[in-house]
């Protein structure tokens, strides 16, 4: 059974309710620096160096999931909602 292709529209309408959870993310990870910085007294390079990492292992795993699922052809339509 084919499964029909997500629409533009649809797209999205994903990507905009994904705005919400990446300005949340952004505001904590601000007060998250700061709170390493200057409470717990962590130098400023290393907190954002582990940020940044945490933030590039998340792009690596979404990116690798979706080149190995994009081959597979029997995707079903929440995996692809989910790759969006």
């Amino acid at each position: 059974m084919e499964n029909p292709a997500c629409s533009l529209s649809t797209k999205n309408f994903y990507g905009s309710g994904a705005t919400a959870f990446d300005i949340k993310d952004a505001g904590f990870n601000y007060f998250l620096l700061i709170y390493y910085n200057q409470v717990i007294g962590l130098d400023a390079f290393l907190t954002g160096l582990a940020l940044a990492f945490g933030w590039l292992s998340g792009l690596t795993i979404s990116v690798l999931t979706f080149i190995v699922l994009l081959p597979s052809k029997n995707i079903d339509k929440a995996s692809i909602h989910a790759m969006l």
